[in-house]
């Protein structure tokens, strides 16, 4: 019947264009984005598991920032440095954000993780261009010193450069310091590592000579000054040594000769002398006598402690070096306590917490601490691994 053969055709036209329906569904599901491999795709690039966007943020963060670790030695500065670590917290410009767990897992890293960088070459650009070379460079960073810092230094200088030529004499650097050239003085040039009698200093010269010498403690400055007239490096002054060391103190304009007499002769004779393994009235002088000589007649040794603070108030004033030295101190109180606790840092106190919403400080001065802690460490690490080798040498002769 025709009305059935249309029922036949329209039955057997629906699943046909039910099928259509279904290809036209699966053409609409065709170009749906693949989220394991689109990069706009925002369900799994922004998760912390992420390989591409890790890969991307390791990569972001490799750049290791370098700092000098000084020590001071008989022969003067020896600048070293060491990296403060990859973590995203050391990279971070707002160090308030970062926990103070971040702290801990820097100086968890073992020293061979941390290569020492030197100090040799051209700076990196971190002061811009103002700065040249990478020691002074990594001099200015060790002590926390800013970009204007730096400019103001780059001010002075070029006030004394009269003739812009980039450098300036010797008698230039001592007139900008307000001292006279003398023994005491002069000896700041091959204290900080340039020859003993430079003609003239570039800018990046006299940084590392204000710099360093601006920065050191009372203990470090007494101890300049001794080792510059135990000649022998016997650890002890004779009587000429001292008598040339008491001649240096007394400067144009001193009027405290007597004063220098007294101490010279009390510490001769013994009277400054404190028990110890040599014998009193022998006639020499060692660092501790002059380290005590100093508390009983500040006004003899007083020329040592106003050559500093001349460099001082010629750079960037009194305040500014004491601040230093406060967070020098500060440096070392920390360097102790992780020597003490297997390299770990103290926790922060809620004030130093406050603190560090405000001031970028807190977590800088931390962290100079671990460079210098795992500096330390690698320094005991390589004198045992030396001790050891020795010994092994000795055993070997022994045997044959």
């Amino acid at each position: 019947m025709p009305g059935n053969n249309d029922g036949k055709a329209h039955a057997a036209a629906s699943p046909a264009t039910s099928k259509v329906h279904k290809k036209k569904k699966k053409k609409k599901k065709k170009p749906a984005v693949d989220t394991k491999h689109d990069p706009e795709s925002s369900d799994d690039h922004t998760l912390p598991g992420n390989n591409a966007a890790t890969t991307h943020g390791s990569n972001s963060a490799a750049a290791i920032r370098q700092v000098v670790v000084k020590q001071y030695s008989s022969n003067g500065l020896q600048a070293k440095s060491a990296a403060t670590g990859t973590s995203a917290a050391s990279q971070s410009p707002h160090p308030a954000k970062v926990s103070p767990s971040n702290d801990a897992q820097a100086n968890e890293s073992p020293p061979s993780e941390l290569p020492v960088a030197q100090t040799e070459g051209f700076s990196t650009g971190l002061y811009r261009v103002l700065l040249e070379t990478k020691r002074a460079e990594l001099l200015c960073e060790s002590i926390l010193l800013t970009y204007r810092n730096v400019a103001r230094l780059k001010k002075i200088f070029d006030q004394e450069d009269n003739f812009r030529s980039g450098e300036i004499t010797q008698d230039e650097f001592f007139m900008l310091i307000n001292e006279e050239k003398r023994k005491l003085t002069s000896g700041i040039f091959e204290y900080v590592g340039l020859p003993q009698n430079p003609k003239r200093l570039k800018f990046d010269d006299f940084v590392v000579c204000a710099v360093t010498f601006a920065a050191l403690s009372r203990r470090e400055l007494l101890h300049y000054a001794f080792t510059l007239f135990d000649h022998d490096a016997s650890g002890a002054m004779d009587e000429h040594e001292l008598r040339e060391f008491c001649g240096d103190l007394k400067n144009k304009g001193f009027f405290f000769e007597k004063n220098v007499q007294i101490a010279q002769k009390k510490m001769v004779d013994g009277d400054v002398k404190k028990h110890g393994t040599r014998a009193i009235g022998d006639g020499l002088v060692d660092y501790e006598d002059i380290a005590n000589g100093t508390t009983q007649f500040p006004a003899a040794f007083y020329p040592i402690l106003q050559f500093q603070r001349n460099i001082r108030a010629a750079t960037l004033g009194e305040p500014f070096w004491i601040r230093v030295e406060e967070r020098q101190q500060y440096i070392e109180v920390l360097v102790h306590y992780m020597r003490l606790h297997e390299g770990h840092l103290p926790p922060l106190s809620i004030q130093e917490h406050i603190k560090a919403l405000f001031q970028r400080e807190v977590y800088a001065l931390r962290k100079r601490a671990v460079v210098k802690y795992t500096q330390e460490k690698r320094q005991w690490e390589m004198e045992r691994e030396a001790k050891r080798a020795c010994e092994s040498l000795l055993k070997l002769e022994g045997e044959h």
